[in-house]
């Protein structure tokens, strides 16, 4: 199970809403807020931390609890994919049609292979050297650090 977070805001959801620029365009309740998504459905809310492929990514969602001077944010991280899966749709094909997909499927597996091989062998030597020049690495934020830097740096939030 994901843990759960929770963060608050001392104001009025109202205040909120006015310090990320919300909008309400009626077909869409989203807005974006430096390189992250908030949306608003229903009494929950939703901010975009992280892509994962094409089209599906990370949210935190989170109930909105208002109490008379501060809203309260409690809800757990989860990965929302695409909304319409249309490539997991089996069409019928005819053998021939498949065997000649697999064949040219297999046949580009030969071409890229060792290119990626290539790439991967340069890319080890280069980390081994900068290793040794004792270069700094750069560390990539995970999707914790990317939720508290927008929650707390960006809109202002305290972290319970």
């Amino acid at each position: 199970m994901s843990q759960e977070y929770t963060f608050e805001f001392s104001g009025t959801k109202e205040d909120f809403l006015n310090k990320i620029g919300y909008f309400n365009n009626n077909d869409n309740q989203f807005y974006w807020f430096d390189s992250y998504i908030v949306k608003i459905v229903d009494d929950e809310i939703h901010f975009g931390v992280e892509r994962a492929g094409h089209s599906g990514g990370h949210w935190f969602i989170s109930k909105i609890n208002e109490y008379e001077d501060r809203i309260e944010f409690k809800g757990t991280i989860q990965y929302i994919g695409p909304q319409n899966n249309s490539f997991l749709d089996e069409k019928e094909e005819s053998v021939f049609k498949k065997c000649i997909g697999k064949f040219f499927e297999y046949l580009s597996y030969v071409v890229v292979a060792p290119l990626v091989l290539i790439v991967y062998v340069f890319l080890f030597f280069k980390k081994l050297y900068n290793k040794m020049r004792h270069r700094p690495t750069i560390e990539l934020k995970t999707k914790e650090d990317k939720l508290f830097d927008l929650m707390e740096n960006q809109l202002g939030c305290i972290r319970k």
